[in-house]
């Protein structure tokens, strides 16, 4: 049944954000960062099982990518797309969020609207 796979996707993503929470609290910025890559790259392989796009590509970054890129996206959530997709390097920027975490769920609940989760 398609809605026992898009929960699979969506408690790996709740999996990832649980993990990146934890490396937040104990200062780990880059594994926080990396964990909110992949809950969101789960949900938007969710998606793509209901609504394939080849803008999306097959990883994590390249869905990042096609949610910027993909114009039904609002603004906040390509905001936190763009924010997500860049590095370490980036600290100190307003392309390195306070928080990867408060913009994977920006995403996250907007891609929930689109699977009705």
């Amino acid at each position: 049944m398609v809605t026992d796979d898009i929960n699979g996707y969506y408690a790996r993503a709740e999996a990832e954000l649980t993990r990146g929470r934890q490396a937040e609290r104990e200062g780990n910025n880059g594994m926080a960062r990396v964990c909110s890559r992949r809950a969101v790259g789960a949900m938007v392989e969710a998606w793509m099982t209901l609504d394939p796009h080849s803008a999306y590509g097959t990883h994590t970054m390249s869905a990042l990518r096609g949610l910027i890129e993909d114009e039904r996206t609002p603004p906040d959530v390509k905001t936190a797309a763009n924010r997500l997709q860049h590095g370490i390097r980036a600290v100190g920027t307003d392309m390195f969020p306070h928080s990867p975490i408060e913009d994977a769920e920006t995403i996250i609940n907007y891609l929930r609207t689109k699977l009705k989760v």
